[in-house]
């Protein structure tokens, strides 16, 4: 029997119905939980598909899953073909760089469903040399997502149409977002008023320690 929105009132699941191998975080209750909401529905349809990934069901933060990365098309493709949650907009690829960690890089995808008001939010970490499958073919959306993930943090997409740089220029060196990136760059572009041409070359902005002093007139001096 498919699950729809009028059986979900008189559905309930308790962790004895749960395969054994699902790691389960509630911020409700441990014990029951009871599929009144729209979040559970979604879980049922996840834990059939993929029986051993990690939910976490919060009200305030919304329902999330975290996963590996190369499941990232998959349970896209799985959470926008249920019809009945309507999830029709990827809000954002958000990315972020972790140094510390063996898998440094992290990625978070919201999906939003504008007739329920309702987020759902895929979440992975994985290594900076790892390919992570582009969902252009799910949400054409994403394109400039991941190019500007791609340019800021260096996160690569195989299956992209178009995987090039969006917010710096073509010959920009590095990934300005990961953590060892300088904070003045490599190179600078310039205008060469002798050649009439615009050139790259080395950074010259001067970062000098300055002191700072006030006086008793509350004026500001520098030495």
């Amino acid at each position: 029997m498919n699950l729809t929105l009028e059986h979900l009132n008189k559905y309930t699941i308790t962790m004895e119905h749960l395969p054994k191998n699902i790691i389960w975080k509630s911020s409700f209750h441990n014990l029951y939980i009871t599929l009144k909401t729209l979040e559970s529905f979604i879980f049922l349809q996840l834990a059939k598909f993929f029986p051993s990934l990690s939910f976490s069901l919060s009200g305030v933060e919304g329902f999330s899953a975290y996963t590996f990365s190369g499941l990232i098309y998959p349970m896209i493709a799985v959470v926008s073909a249920l019809s009945v949650c309507r999830f029709e907009s990827l809000v954002d690829i958000a990315g972020a760089d972790f140094p510390a960690l063996n898998a440094r890089s992290f990625l978070y995808y919201p999906l939003l469903s504008h007739y329920y008001v309702n987020r759902f939010s895929i979440s992975t970490l994985f290594e900076d040399v790892e390919w992570v499958p582009s969902i252009f073919l799910i949400f054409s959306s994403s394109n400039w997502a991941e190019r500007e993930n791609w340019d800021m943090f260096g996160i690569m997409f195989f299956n992209h149409p178009d995987l090039r740089r969006i917010l710096s220029d073509y010959g920009f060196k590095g990934h300005p977002l990961r953590k060892e990136f300088p904070v003045i760059g490599f190179l600078e572009v310039m205008y060469s008023a002798v050649f009439e041409y615009i050139k790259y070359g080395p950074v010259s902005v001067a970062l000098l320690m300055r002191g700072h002093g006030y006086s008793n007139d509350g004026s500001l001096g520098t030495g």
